[in-house]
């Protein structure tokens, strides 16, 4: 039945009042109140005219489908009422619906989330081809140390060795040149040293002296240029009144003219004071007079100066060293200097050079000790020293030893190691000669230059490495070593191979 066609008011029948026994009619409100089992479908929204205009699809026309094979045939136009039948497919149909509309949200949540879901297999894209390009770069960097980095060679080398000894005089001289092989003999040299040594010391002796102070001056002639003699004793005296007298005759020079001037001339001249005691001992005088030539035009043209202090006056009892202490200062002076000079010499030899102590020489050239004491009680003791030292290389030992071992041995043979002891030798310092007995006791061997060999030896297979390492002359054993197992030849890179040589 089509509901669209019928236009009759549909109308329920009510079951009577028990109460009354009367037909109730209710309106449409209460009837929906009442009618619990009976839903109500509402198409207010949905008018008869509408419904002819367009069709019902979709969803919509299967729901009215259902609605009018099941609904009563007595209806009016704003209401259906359904029958059971009709409301349990309704349920079902109902039912279908709500698992339709959610799977159809699930396929537009998944629309709308589908370009996250390209964006993160994307992003698994791109990690995978990193995790590629890693993976690549590994192997490639492990054959890569497989082939230029691991490999390597380690090769040991024993060579033949020789014994030699030698026990014989050895000459060493200043004169000679080199090594004379002949003459079984090496050159020598002299180191010498000289030094001056002052040290103070107390003296212990005690005297009564009456001393004059003494001292020297220089005497200048403006005067004239005429020469002027000044016989010994002659005064000189200082502008506080005391008198020294010159020690011996002098002549003061004449005076030079020099474009029209007189430039004075002048001589120096010991002098002693006038009288014993410390009050003559004063310090330096810008101008002394001559009393002699008060009263002339001598006296301001002849004057006298001292650079240094006049000293030596005293009257009393002094300090003085006694033969103990000079004898003890010089001990110690001259030990004191033979110490500093050896260290000093010693220190500009090389590890090559030997020294003995007995080819050592100290002495004293010059000495010169003060015969009393200062004001503080202590006298001077300087000491002048030289020391000379004989000495010879080693190496020039080693040398003539190499030398002599190649007469027999062969001229390839080199020392390899060796045992060198000295005995007690003969000297003469002055004359830069000495004589030393030698004891020598030498492995020899021929040696292998290492780098030469590692530069032929690479890329070698093993066959060819062991017919190159024995055709070398001395070589009595080797062995070698290839890593890691898969290495067949030698490396192509010096760093690679290890080469012991005993």
């Amino acid at each position: 039945m089509d509901i669209r066609k019928k236009k009759n008011k549909m109308v329920d029948i009510l079951p009577s009042d028990d109460s009354n026994g009367k037909e109730i009619n209710l309106n449409r409100e209460e009837r929906l109140k009442k009618e619990a089992v009976k839903p109500i479908i509402h198409l207010a929204d949905i008018s008869v005219k509408e419904s002819e205009e367009k069709p019902f699809i979709g969803k919509q026309a299967e729901k009215m489908e259902i609605l009018n094979k099941f609904s009563v045939p007595n209806y009016d136009q704003e209401n259906i009422i359904a029958t059971p039948e009709a409301k349990n497919q309704t349920a079902e149909f109902d039912k279908k619906n709500k698992i339709m509309d959610f799977a159809g949200e699930v396929f537009k949540k998944s629309k709308e989330e589908k370009p996250f879901l390209l964006e993160e297999q994307k992003s698994f894209s791109f990690k995978k081809y990193i995790i590629y390009f890693f993976g690549i770069a590994i192997a490639v960097s492990a054959l890569y140390a497989a082939v230029y980095i691991l490999p390597k060679a380690e090769i040991a080398i024993v060579t033949k060795k020789s014994a030699w000894n030698f026990s014989d005089i050895v000459k060493m001289s200043k004169d000679a040149s080199g090594i004379n092989l002949a003459d079984k003999q090496i050159s020598a040299e002299i180191f010498k040293d000289v030094k001056i040594l002052t040290l103070s010391f107390p003296a212990h002796g005690k005297k009564y002296i009456e001393r004059k102070a003494v001292g020297e001056v220089m005497i200048y002639n403006s005067y004239s240029s005429q020469p002027q003699a000044l016989i010994a004793g002659t005064r000189i005296e200082s502008p506080d009144g005391k008198i020294f007298r010159l020690d011996k005759k002098i002549t003061v020079p004449g005076a030079k003219i020099e474009e029209g001037k007189i430039a004075a001339s002048v001589i120096k001249a010991a002098v002693t004071a006038e009288k014993a005691g410390e009050e003559y001992n004063i310090d330096s005088v810008n101008n002394f007079t001559i009393p002699g030539f008060k009263g002339t035009a001598k006296y301001g043209g002849f004057y006298a100066v001292s650079n240094e202090a006049m000293k030596g006056g005293v009257v009393g009892d002094i300090l003085f060293p006694t033969e103990q202490d000079i004898l003890a200062a010089k001990e110690k002076t001259s030990a004191q200097l033979s110490e500093d000079m050896n260290s000093f010499l010693s220190s500009q030899f090389n590890d090559d050079f030997k020294i003995f102590e007995w080819s050592k020489i100290f002495k004293i050239t010059k000495e010169d000790i003060d015969k009393e004491a200062d004001k503080n009680g202590n006298f001077l003791v300087s000491l002048e020293g030289e020391f000379k030292i004989i000495a010879f290389r080693e190496s020039d030992v080693l040398k003539l030893m190499s030398e002599a071992a190649k007469q027999i041995l062969g001229q390839s043979f080199e020392i390899k190691n060796h045992d060198l002891k000295y005995g007690i030798g003969q000297y003469d310092v002055d004359g830069g000669k000495m004589t030393l007995k030698i004891e020598f006791n030498g492995e020899f061997w021929q040696p292998i230059n290492v780098e030469n060999f590692k530069n032929s030896a690479i890329n070698k297979k093993e066959d060819e490495l062991k017919i190159f390492v024995f055709s070398i002359p001395g070589v009595e054993k080797a062995t070698f070593s290839l890593w890691p197992g898969w290495v067949r030849k030698v490396p192509d890179s010096m760093d690679k191979i290890k080469v012991r040589v005993d």
